[in-house]
């Protein structure tokens, strides 16, 4: 799988967790019943809360993650000394 490819497979899995904890009222993703994390995306996911909104934001170049808060709007990669790339927020 490429970085790209990556990139968009844990943005849509972070965008289906929050979309899931704002279903079932739940704080963090712990808190679903019966919602199953994809292994490779757990670390991410695990940082994900509804109250304060915390999200992730990965690079489209080098493929890095943050965790970013909903009102913070980071535009350039942080994660890797020269990367040129931006962060899109799940």
């Amino acid at each position: 799988m490429n970085v790209i490819a990556s990139c968009e497979a844990l943005l849509q899995a972070a965008r289906d967790a929050l979309s899931a904890m704002a279903q079932e009222k739940a704080e963090t993703l712990d808190q679903v019943d019966g919602y199953a994390i994809p292994p490779q995306f757990a670390l991410p996911l695990s940082y994900l809360r509804l109250r304060p909104k915390v999200t992730i934001a990965v690079c489209d170049t080098c493929g890095r993650w943050e965790t970013a808060a909903a009102s913070a709007n980071p535009t350039s990669c942080r994660m890797k000394l020269f990367c040129d790339g931006k962060m899109v927020k799940a």
